[in-house]
């Protein structure tokens, strides 16, 4: 890796308190309260490795040459909500939280909603915020204007009364506190409610439109962008470590190919502050695996989780929906194919058969959601409530804003609501 990358991995990887030291040995006052995460590079794809700070890492020895080493204090377990706590205060400020005016580009405080008339609202996804949100649907990831996004904009804000965003924390809450917190912002207002939600914020949007909003008539239609409906391969139990070095990877190649990394940091710093507490649990509990009930203690990570055990998923599809007319999804199959991309094949199930447990995603994905699950609303739906780009090796989760199909689908399906 780049001197400078390094220097850019570990300043990141500070806020969330592991700290960068090197291939130096340290002097721990606690080593029992310690643990490392050792970076290695073997066949181009870059790996951690997670040891006490009383052992050596084992991957040494197996082929892999020690790059860099990061040291990070063990969770005992009544400071974990604390510290996801203050991870989502890094990556969702307090001032960002909660219903917002968008306005010509910019997010602002909000001092209340419109009591009649039409409001659009858009709900970010985890590890993100509403100003991010709404800046990929001004600005593409290269920094030039979003075309597309812009037009879409536009056209909203003459089409709605308000538009709004509704910033959330995603790791120490969950979906559904998140879901109530938007119901107390929207107060008593009548007004026609449309949403736009990216990723996690459709499970966040799904809770309040089926179940917790209190006046019918303010649903209009919901538009779901890579959402992980039915959940996502990455959440899944046993998978957090495959996860960071996925990430890690994918910045990487960000890194190599002049490409922006800034958009995909803040998933390497919320996996790798989850991937801290279930080492602090393993550690302190002598296990050696991650116990599906280790990923409940993360909320806002659990209830992502595709596995046959998460209930609050299981329910959110159980329940009836009121508005089976008023969905519809974007989705994508990526499918890179530059050179740059390499890596990415060593996280697919169909290319490690022999070797599984690097597998991140089972089936196919838009990087971070499966895309079975973006349009799993637990009935039927109709092919026309779907744009699928079907296998892109162009749309995946962090640039479906950039896409003219994204912004001609969402104008059409929210027309359509004028006239409920």
């Amino acid at each position: 890796m780049d001197k400078s990358f390094n220097q850019t991995l570990a300043k990141q990887l500070r806020v969330i308190g592991l700290k960068h030291t090197s291939n130096k040995s340290t002097t721990r006052s606690s080593p029992k309260q310690k643990a490392e995460l050792t970076l290695s590079e073997k066949g181009n794809i870059w790996r951690w490795t997670a040891v006490d700070s009383l052992k050596k890492s084992r991957s040494i020895s197996q082929g892999r040459s020690p790059h860099n080493t990061w040291e990070f204090e063990l969770l005992p377990v009544n400071r974990i909500i604390q510290y996801l706590t203050k991870i989502d205060e890094k990556l969702t400020p307090l001032a960002t939280r909660g219903l917002r005016i968008v306005a010509d580009g910019n997010v602002e405080n909000l001092v209340a909603p419109i009591q009649s008339g039409r409001i659009l609202v858009l709900v970010h996804g985890t590890f993100s915020r509403s100003d991010r949100l709404v800046n990929g649907l001004y600005k593409k990831q290269d920094g030039s204007n979003n075309v597309f996004g812009q037009n879409f904009m536009q056209w909203a804000q003459k089409e709605y009364d308000q538009v709004l965003a509704f910033g959330h924390p995603t790791i120490s809450v969950s979906p559904i506190l998140n879901a109530m917190d938007l119901e107390r912002c929207l107060g008593q207002t009548k007004a026609q409610v449309d949403i736009i939600a990216h990723s996690r914020g459709g499970l966040v949007a799904r809770w309040w439109r089926d179940c917790i909003n209190r006046f019918s008539e303010r649903c209009g239609n919901t538009v779901f962008v890579g959402s992980p409906l039915a959940g996502t391969s990455l959440a899944a139990p046993g998978q957090i470590k495959n996860v960071l070095d996925y990430f890690t990877n994918l910045i990487n190649m960000a890194w190599l190919t002049s490409q922006t990394m800034a958009i995909f940091m803040p998933f390497l710093q919320g996996i790798a502050s989850v991937f801290r507490v279930f080492h602090s649990l393993i550690s302190f509990t002598a296990k050696s695996k991650i116990p599906d009930a280790f990923i409940a203690l993360v909320p806002g990570f659990f209830s992502m989780s595709a596995s046959s055990n998460n209930l609050e998923l299981e329910m959110a599809r159980a329940i009836r929906n009121q508005f089976p007319d008023k969905y519809f999804s974007i989705q994508s199959n990526f499918v890179p194919q530059a050179a740059g991309w390499k890596f990415w094949r060593h996280f697919q199930k169909k290319n490690v058969a022999k070797r599984m447990a690097r597998a991140v995603f089972p089936f196919a994905n838009d990087l971070v959601v499966d895309t079975q699950s973006m349009t799993d609303f637990g009935q039927f739906r109709r092919s026309d409530d779907i744009f699928d780009f079907g296998a892109s090796s162009k749309v995946h989760h962090t640039n479906y804003f950039e896409q003219q199909e994204t912004a001609d689908s969402m104008t059409s399906w929210l027309s359509d609501s004028k006239t409920l």
